[in-house]
C-alpha cells in the first residue's frame, strides 16, 4: 500500500511551522503502548474489560471504503479528533484508513425457521449482502516523519456489491463492534518507546458463542488479533507501509496468518465468516436485539501451534514465550 502525504500537508511544511511557531504538542505524539500481553483466560478477560474505552470506531455513512492518502479528514470519518499544535494552531493529524480483514455472518440454517415471519426475508437479505471490515489508521510519527500505525482502529459497513461508500450500521451490528477492543501498540518490556514505529497493533476479540448448556446465553471465547506494519520503499524512494494481520485460535493455542485483504464477493467469502442465531428482539418483535455465534471460520495462509511459536521466539529473540516479543515472531513468519 502506498500512502502519500498531500502537498498541503507535506512533512516539510509541518516541520517548518513547528520550528517557527513552537514545538508540536507532545500529547498528540503519545500513542497507547502495551508492554505485556495476556496469556490465560483470566488475564485476557481482564484485558478485554479494561479496554472498554478502546473499541473500534464506526466509520460514518457515505465515506470512502478506504482512504489511501494521508488526509486531515480521515480521523473525523470515524468520529475521532486527533490533533497537534503547530505554530500555535491546533491542526488535525493527517491519516490514512486501510482495511486489514473482512467479517461476514449469515443465519445458521437450523435457525432460519425461528426468525419472525414478517422480517425474516429482510434480515437474511441484509446479512447476505453486507459485511464489516476492520481498519487501521496510518499517520506519520511526529518525531521522525516515518509512516506508522495510530493506536486506534475503525470499522466500516459495506455492501458486498455495488457502491464503494460506507453504509450506516444497523444497531445490532454496531453493538458488535464492542467485541473488538484495541489494547494498543506493542513494545516489549526491554525495548525503548522508539520501537513503536512502524508498529504492531494488538486487539482482544471476544467471540460470543451460543452456550448449548445454557439456552439463551453466550459463552465468550477470547482471541488476540495482531496487525503488523512493515516499512518498505519503492525504487523511487517512496515510503510504503505493508500491513500483515494475524489472529489466534483455539484459546490462543494456534496463530493464523490472515490473507491480504480483498473486498469479498459475498458475506460467506470474508476472512472471518460465521453463522449466528438471535437471542432476543426489540419491542417490535421484528428487529434482532441480541445475537450469538453458532460457528466461526477464520481463513488463513499459515498456521502455527504455540509450541512452534515458542521455539521460533527462542531463536529470534531469546524469549521463552512468543507473546513476550510477538513482533519478532510475526516478522519471522512474514519473511518466510
Amino acid at each position: 500500500m502506498r500512502v502519500i502525504l498531500p502537498r498541503c500537508w507535506s512533512w516539510a511544511t509541518l516541520l517548518a511551522l513547528a520550528l517557527l511557531g513552537g514545538a508540536t504538542d507532545s500529547s498528540a505524539q503519545e500513542r497507547r503502548i502495551v508492554r505485556s500481553l495476556p496469556r490465560d483466560d483470566k488475564e485476557i478477560a481482564e484485558a478485554f474489560a479494561a479496554a472498554a474505552g478502546n473499541v473500534c470506531r464506526a466509520v460514518r455513512e457515505g465515506r470512502s471504503s478506504e482512504v489511501h492518502d494521508l488526509s486531515p479528514l480521515t480521523a473525523g470519518d470515524a468520529g475521532l479528533k486527533v490533533t497537534m499544535t503547530v505554530g500555535g494552531r491546533s491542526l488535525p493529524i493527517p491519516m490514512a484508513r486501510k482495511t486489514v480483514l473482512s467479517v461476514g455472518v449469515a443465519i445458521a440454517p437450523d435457525d432460519v425457521a425461528t426468525l419472525p415471519l414478517i422480517s425474516s426475508s429482510a434480515i437474511q437479505q441484509y446479512l447476505n449482502t453486507h459485511y464489516v471490515c476492520l481498519q487501521v489508521m496510518i499517520r506519520r510519527d511526529l518525531d521522525t516523519g516515518s509512516l506508522c500505525l495510530h493506536d486506534t482502529a475503525s470499522a466500516a459497513c459495506l455492501p458486498c456489491e455495488g457502491s464503494l461508500l460506507t453504509e450506516e450500521f444497523e444497531p445490532l451490528v454496531r453493538d458488535s463492534l464492542q467485541d473488538t477492543r484495541c489494547l494498543g501498540l506493542f513494545v516489549a518490556a526491554d525495548e525503548t518507546d522508539d520501537a513503536v514505529t512502524p508498529g504492531t497493533l494488538v486487539f482482544v476479540v471476544r467471540n460470543p458463542f451460543y452456550d448449548e448448556n445454557a439456552p439463551g446465553k453466550t459463552k465468550p471465547s477470547y482471541e488476540l488479533l495482531f496487525v503488523r506494519a512493515k516499512t518498505k520503499r519503492s525504487t523511487l524512494g517512496d515510503e510504503d507501509l505493508e500491513l500483515h494481520a494475524f489472529m489466534t485460535a483455539e484459546a490462543r493455542k494456534t496463530l493464523k496468518r490472515l490473507p491480504p485483504y480483498q473486498a469479498p464477493e459475498s458475506n460467506t467469502s470474508c476472512v472471518l465468516s460465521g453463522t449466528v442465531t438471535f437471542l432476543g428482539y426489540a419491542s417490535d418483535g421484528l428487529t434482532p436485539a441480541a445475537s450469538a455465534l453458532r460457528t466461526l471460520e477464520v481463513r488463513s495462509t499459515t498456521e502455527m501451534k504455540e509450541e512452534q511459536l515458542n521455539a521460533l521466539a527462542a531463536t529470534k529473540s531469546g524469549k521463552h514465550h512468543w507473546l513476550e516479543r510477538p513482533s519478532a515472531v510475526l516478522d519471522a513468519i512474514i519473511a518466510k
